[in-house]
């Protein structure tokens, strides 16, 4: 039996940098062949070009970045119906209103990857729970990208069927880290942020004023890679305390590999995750990693492959930094065993299998109500 191309239209809410569209990029590459993949995403660098260069430009449809319109979600639904699409994936909240609606509107299975769970806190969070559940009622299938998410998200939406967790995961570099690189001085730490509350990043200056206090800020260089609107005030955090020469601000790069490489470590902060990208980049390029012990994190993150500190703990944070820049061998195992688990558990062969799979069931699924009724 031949099997034909699945139709896929696949929608962002975001192109700018971050861990959503690349996920949707490496997803759609591995999907290409066994699917004819549409993409609806704002026009906006870096990813709308390299949506563009997967796909081409005549499967490409542009939206509003992370604002809903009723024109575009109507365009999405005759885009649906004329291309004879089967399947509408959408990537975050934003996309979730357009793909949700507009399969309703074709009538087409449609699949949601939230990249994360509602957190609560703002005015606004009521209303984005109430919008999130309302829209689960619509939706074939949710996939939650790890363990954790998934417990949340089921908590969350009252729904525990319906439901998928299919973990993220990375291209695995065929290089990764030189073992020398362990032993330079200073020892270069990378550090992925959109300077957002989720990023937590002011963090890293609580935890390199730990550093000093042990008398160890000389050891270590932090290279910063992002941009957003919590930068600047930062840098300037960073200067008043003191920190400024143990920083160094890069901006938004398109890939974060070429810092990777002169890595000793990767340290994120952040207060939540979905399961985070660049910490599988990490590990799959040989670093090791420290971590905030938070969702997301602690779903690729042990004491076999790192280290994870309490978001209220920076000292713990800066003794797990003295420790691998002093301990060569420590290191060594941590930086073996991280790679190890990405290609054992984490490729994104094995997540492109496994969503391809979700969309041939929903297909079917649909197919067959369509011929009850």
């Amino acid at each position: 039996m031949i099997a034909f191309p699945v139709k896929v239209l696949m929608i962002t809410g975001r192109a700018d940098p971050g861990g959503g569209p690349e996920h949707l990029l490496q997803l759609s590459r591995q999907l290409v062949g066994e699917c004819d993949v549409y993409i609806a995403s704002p026009r906006e660098q870096p990813y709308w070009e390299r949506f563009v260069a997967l796909v081409g430009l005549d499967h490409m449809i542009e939206i509003p970045h992370r604002r809903f319109s009723w024109s575009e979600t109507w365009t999405l639904a005759d885009l649906v119906r004329a291309k004879d699409i089967e399947v509408i994936h959408s990537h975050g909240r934003a996309a979730g209103l357009y793909g949700r609606i507009a399969a309703a509107a074709s009538r087409r299975p449609v699949v949601h990857t939230p990249h994360g769970p509602l957190i609560f806190g703002s005015l606004k969070s009521p209303a984005f729970w109430a919008g999130d559940f309302t829209m689960s009622l619509w939706t074939d299938r949710i996939i939650a990208v790890s363990a954790s998410e998934k417990r949340i998200l089921q908590r969350q939406l009252l729904r525990w069927n319906g439901m998928t967790e299919i973990t993220n995961g990375v291209q695995i570099p065929s290089e990764p880290v030189a073992p020398e690189i362990f032993a330079q001085k200073p020892f270069r730490i990378v550090h992925v942020t959109r300077f957002v509350t989720q990023k937590n990043s002011e963090m890293v200056l609580d935890i390199l004023d730990e550093v000093r206090k042990k008398g160890a800020l000389d050891l270590f260089k932090v290279d910063m890679l992002g941009d957003g609107p919590g930068r600047a005030e930062l840098e300037q955090q960073a200067a008043q305390r003191g920190l400024s020469e143990s920083l160094v601000f890069h901006g938004a790069r398109p890939a974060i590999q070429p810092y990777l490489k002169n890595a000793s470590v990767f340290l994120t902060t952040s207060r939540w995750e979905g399961l985070p990208l660049a910490v599988l980049e990490a590990m799959a390029m040989a670093v090791p990693v420290v971590a905030s012990a938070t969702p997301g994190n602690v779903d690729v993150v042990d004491h076999d492959v790192g280290r994870l500190f309490n978001l209220n703990d920076p000292a713990t944070a800066a003794d797990h930094l003295i420790e691998l820049a002093q301990n060569a061998a420590v290191l060594k195992q941590l930086s073996e065993r991280s790679r190890a688990r990405i290609v054992r558990e984490f490729s994104v062969d094995r997540m492109a299998r496994d969503t391809l799979a979700v969309y041939r069931s929903v297909i079917r699924s649909s197919k067959s109500e369509k011929q009850v009724a």
